[in-house]
């Protein structure tokens, strides 16, 4: 990948405000992390902000106590979204990225809308820490153990431990160039992983237990609600990941999960690929890959569960 010349002009300002989508993932954290230390590294000013908590699991990476909500930020003149495929997946970051003097958006999701000055997206990169990964190579920044263990985990978590589809050899060579730095790959699989809270493998029960087969057993559906969340003591964190276990029964094409949160019913999708869900949540103002989207409804669990139901029917029937 070769970087553009406005990329590279834009790297070697000073100042910068990272911004990492709301309830973040490995991909979101580690492409953020990456860039948050190489400027560093740099001497330049930089800072790393997230909406959200950073769940537990990726405490393995290096520097995650340096996140900051974007209550405490600086506010920099240069913007820089992850893994972000549209302004609003920022979360309290917006005014800070409406108003910054320059912008860069590195994404690798298809849905992504365009919304910043630079737009770096590459939606045949397995996840934007790939991406990330070459910005970094291509403009003569170090990439050393701790930044690479936070891309590896990007890769890592975006990939299914580089089982999915999107896994390419670019994918498996990048991988590969983080493990000869030395990092313990090891180590940070298993803190991912294999060390799971009560709480989230109590929901893991909950959402099978609820779990709906329609269309034939092609499609898998489940609801969660605040109170059984609370029930189990689930964290909303604990939410990713989940509905992959629909997703992996041997009949099903399309799984969805519904749950209530405190800014509305969301709405994950997750397909083996014979149904674009990218389309199914770009429909509900949501985003994603044709094998894994989402999107918030304004609607109640019950009126949302049934519709998610009704359209993925609909788009089986198609496929």
């Amino acid at each position: 990948m070769r970087m553009r010349k406005e990329i590279c002009d834009f790297l070697m300002g000073d100042g910068f405000t990272i911004l990492c989508h709301s309830l973040p993932d490995g991909d979101t954290l580690g492409s953020g992390m990456a860039l948050f230390l190489a400027l560093g590294n740099q001497g330049k000013r930089v800072e790393l902000l997230c909406h959200d908590a950073v769940p537990s699991a990726y405490y393995c990476m290096p520097g995650t106590e340096r996140i900051l909500k974007p209550q405490a930020a600086v506010g920099y003149k240069n913007v820089i979204t992850v893994d972000c495929a549209d302004a609003e997946r920022v979360g309290d970051g917006l005014p800070m990225l409406q108003r910054a003097i320059h912008t860069l958006n590195i994404d690798h999701h298809m849905t992504n809308t365009s919304y910043a000055e630079i737009n770096l997206v590459d939606p045949s990169a397995a996840a934007t820490a790939e991406i990330v990964y070459h910005v970094l190579r291509e403009t003569g920044m170090e990439i050393d153990r701790p930044i690479a263990a936070c891309l590896y985990v990007g890769m890592m978590t975006d990939t299914g431990s580089f089982a999915y589809a999107n896994t390419t050899p670019k994918t498996m060579r990048a991988a590969a160039d983080m493990m000869a730095t030395g990092i313990n790959h090891n180590a940070l699989n298993t803190a991912i992983f294999r060390n799971v809270p009560v709480g989230k493998k109590r929901l893991l029960a909950l959402a099978l237990t609820n779990m709906t087969l329609f269309a034939q057993g092609k499609g898998a559906i489940t609801h969660i609600s605040l109170e059984e969340m609370r029930h189990v003591g689930a964290m909303e964190e604990y939410t990713e990941g989940i509905i992959d276990h629909l997703r992996d029964i041997d009949t099903v094409e399309v799984a969805i999960m519904v749950r209530e949160s405190e800014e509305g019913t969301k709405v994950s999708l997750r397909s083996k690929g014979a149904v674009d869900v990218a389309q199914i949540a770009a429909r509900q103002n949501g985003g994603g890959h044709m094998r894994a989207s989402g999107y918030t409804a304004s609607g109640g669990l019950d009126e949302v569960f049934l519709e998610a139901q009704r359209v993925a029917e609909a788009c089986l029937k198609e496929s």
